[in-house]
């Protein structure tokens, strides 16, 4: 079982534009695309997200579930949408899996149509603690705190294997620069709040309130690392 996460409390900086864009922003509500169905990571921490914000600033965020190919469906919604600030995105995975989300992924596993599943903390440890699952290991360098008796499996053997998956927000290219850095500042305000950061951490998440700037370094990271493992396993998109 996937039982580890982290979340990445930044926005991705594309394009610079014009100045003074974000004095009165946001005066609509705000569409909040999850390329994934409802229950899984992305989701569940969306929705958070989502309610702390409509919170703050008074116009509701507004949370529209797009699943498909791997989350490329919602991703390209919003990709295509207008850059004013209006339309934002959950978070991305790189692993190809067969279902829209992990949702349904969940219910096959209890229902015994798959027999095992790599999943996240926030979906899979409900169900470890009521005895539904069981977890075989963790795919991080380290034992997650929620589930401390649950070895790594690198533990296991399996010399090197160190991956987590992370959750970030993005904005379409050529978003302004202001309204990026006030939905940034707020983002990691609410998620620096002790509510926010007590449920997180029972969700066995952990928060890394970076820069646009360093998140974006970091996914150019993340890509080259699963070009290269994709390349060595051959994996495809059926």
């Amino acid at each position: 079982m996937k039982i580890s996460a982290a979340i990445v409390g930044g926005l991705l900086l594309i394009v610079l534009s014009g100045a003074g864009a974000a004095q009165n922003y946001p005066v609509k509500p705000i569409r909040y695309i999850v390329p994934f169905a409802t229950g899984g990571t992305t989701d569940i921490l969306s929705r958070l997200i989502g309610a702390k914000l409509t919170e703050a600033w008074g116009q509701q965020v507004l949370i529209d579930n797009r699943p498909g190919a791997g989350g490329n469906v919602g991703s390209e919604i919003a990709a295509k949408s207008p850059p004013d600030g209006y339309t934002i995105l959950g978070g991305t995975k790189m692993i190809h899996v067969p279902y829209k989300g992990s949702g349904p992924a969940s219910l096959d596993l209890l229902g015994g149509q798959i027999e095992l599943m790599f999943e996240n903390s926030t979906s899979a440890v409900p169900y470890i603690k009521a005895g539904r699952m069981r977890a075989l290991g963790v795919t991080t360098a380290k034992r997650t705190h929620v589930l401390p008796d649950t070895p790594t499996l690198m533990e296991a053997g399996l010399t090197g294997f160190d991956i987590s998956s992370w959750q970030g927000v993005f904005t379409p290219a050529g978003t302004p620069q202001d309204i990026v850095t006030k939905l940034h500042g707020e983002i990691v305000r609410i998620m620096g709040t002790p509510d926010m950061r007590r449920r997180l951490a029972d969700l066995g998440l952990d928060v890394i309130a970076n820069t646009p700037e360093q998140f974006t370094a970091f996914i150019k990271v993340e890509i080259e690392k699963w070009q290269k493992i994709i390349k060595v396993s051959g994996a495809r998109v059926d």
